[in-house]
């Protein structure tokens, strides 16, 4: 939703498809996915392997068990992370940061 209320309110409705769980750039076909990852196991998750960018809402609060599934997928030559945490890291996270050593990881 905030990212929505912000292509609304920059004006730039016109070079984005929003749906329900994502947006399209028109020009450039770059994609925001929306998922949860307590729905998810290895198997269903693999679609989102070619992805090259992954932005965690409340990390800290993530399970081991979705940090073993999501870490995996996402194994990309210089994949993005943004994590953003509320509270101190917890060791779930830290796994994470140490798991992707290609990764530039932004941990907020």
């Amino acid at each position: 939703a905030l990212l929505v209320d912000e292509i609304t309110r920059q004006k730039l409705d016109k070079h984005y498809e929003i749906q329900k769980n994502r947006i399209i750039g028109k020009a450039t076909g770059t994609t925001f996915v929306f998922i949860g990852l307590a729905e998810h196991t290895k198997d269903s998750i693999k679609s989102y392997e070619n992805y090259d960018g992954v932005w965690v809402e409340e990390a800290h609060s993530v399970s081991k068990a979705s940090w073993e599934i999501l870490i995996p997928t996402f194994r990309l030559f210089n994949i993005f992370m943004l994590l953003l945490a509320i509270l101190i890291p917890s060791f779930h996270i830290l796994l994470c940061l140490i798991s992707t050593p290609s990764a530039k990881i932004l941990l907020l």
